[in-house]
């Protein structure tokens, strides 16, 4: 890649040389021919021309992209110039390995206290639940509820006999 720019600068360098070149041939001859120096005196004395505006007319389709043909494209872009800048582009803004963040951190925020609103709302609606199921339950209802605890209690006692507990520390 480093390869491929230099040799596009050293390319558009030399371009720009023979510009260079031209410009610097028109000075010497303006200090040298007091007769060329007088004629561009004149021509710069003139008022400059207005510039013509041309419309394009617009088809009638939606979204019609307007057409470049090959003898414009010379005019438009002389050198790989956009080739090498979308591969470096592309270089410097590759798929990051850690996603960067899509929303600021108000946003964050603000949708974090619509989440936790929910959450209340929820936990407020099971709790008022919880508490109707409680009043609504007659005595049979509980006392079984008592013996199916009291029987899961002795079930893991049972499994888990005393003195089986972390025997690292002895």
């Amino acid at each position: 890649m480093l390869i491929k720019i230099s040799c596009h600068t050293a390319v558009k360098q030399l371009q720009m040389i023979k510009e260079e070149l031209v410009l610097l041939d028109y000075r010497d001859k303006l200090k040298k021919d007091e007769k060329f120096k007088k004629e561009e005196d004149i021509k710069n004395s003139k008022p400059i021309p207005k510039l013509e505006w041309y419309t394009i007319p617009k088809s009638g389709k939606v979204d019609s992209p307007y057409l470049i043909s090959d003898a414009q494209k010379p005019h438009l872009c002389q050198t790989c110039d956009g080739q090498i800048r979308m591969d470096i582009q592309n270089q410097v803004f590759k798929q990051p390995i850690a996603f960067q963040p899509t929303n600021t951190l108000e946003q964050h925020c603000h949708e974090n206290e619509i989440e936790m609103k929910k959450n209340e709302v929820k936990k407020q609606k099971h709790e008022a639940q919880v508490e109707e199921e409680k009043r609504n339950e007659t005595e049979d209802q509980k006392d079984e509820k008592e013996k199916k605890k009291q029987r899961e209690w002795d079930d893991w006692k049972e499994f888990n006999a005393k003195g089986t507990g972390n025997m690292n520390g002895l």
